[in-house]
């Protein structure tokens, strides 16, 4: 999905990625969308990327989620935030406190 496309294109442009997300292994259903799969893929064209798994509805997976980037990469350069949602999902406002790190 857009998610891997933003990936590749970021590793191909030399940045070390971090993706995180619900689904760590693959799945049928979903070929070469699980973290595993595109992490491998960047790996497999030369660049670095670490998968991170976070249902990112938990505040304290997402603020794991930031620790371990701290921790592997010192830093946080570019933020892609992109998900999908079916529809089935209702999504609340989420305040500024929730996104200062």
């Amino acid at each position: 999905g857009l998610g891997r496309g933003y990936a590749l294109q970021l590793a191909d442009a030399g940045a070390v990625v971090f993706i995180s997300g619900r689904t760590k292994a693959a799945k049928a259903d979903r070929p070469g969308q699980s973290l595993d799969e595109v992490c491998a893929e960047i790996q497999t064209r030369g660049g670095q990327a670490v998968g991170v798994q976070c249902d990112h509805s938990q505040q304290s997976q997402i603020e794991e989620l930031f620790k371990t980037i701290e921790e592997k990469a010192g830093r946080l350069d570019i933020l892609v935030n992109q998900c999908f949602n079916s529809g089935l999902l209702v999504v609340s406002p989420v305040g500024s406190p929730f996104w200062e790190w």
